[in-house]
C-alpha cells in the first residue's frame, strides 16, 4: 500500500492566502509574516528572514477590514528556511 501525499493526508481543507500577519515570540520580539495558506487547524507562513522559530509563539492575523485581529497560540510543526508550518493550539478574535 502506498503512502498518502501530505495534501491527501490532511483532514482539513487549506485555503490559499496572501495575508499579512505578525509573530510574537517569547520575550516580545515581533516579526511580520505572510500567511500563504490556512485551515481551521493551522497555517503556512513566510517569514521576512530565516529566523529559527521557537516551538511555541503567538500569531496575529488581521481581518481584511482592519477591524479585528485573530490571536492564535501556535506550535511550530516544521520549518524550512523562511517558510514554516504552524498548528493552532488556541485562537480568539479581538476588536481593534
Amino acid at each position: 500500500m502506498g503512502q498518502l501525499s501530505s495534501s491527501e493526508a490532511r483532514r482539513h481543507e487549506r485555503v490559499q492566502l496572501n495575508t499579512p500577519g505578525e509573530l510574537i515570540l517569547p520575550g516580545g520580539f515581533r516579526q511580520r509574516v505572510q500567511i500563504t495558506d490556512m485551515s481551521v487547524r493551522g497555517a503556512a507562513v513566510k517569514l521576512q528572514t530565516a529566523t529559527v522559530l521557537p516551538e511555541r509563539f503567538t500569531l496575529h492575523i488581521q481581518s481584511l477590514d482592519g477591524q479585528k485581529v485573530k490571536v492564535c497560540k501556535c506550535q511550530r510543526r516544521w520549518q524550512s528556511g523562511a517558510r514554516a508550518g504552524v498548528r493552532f493550539l488556541s485562537a480568539h478574535t479581538e476588536r481593534l
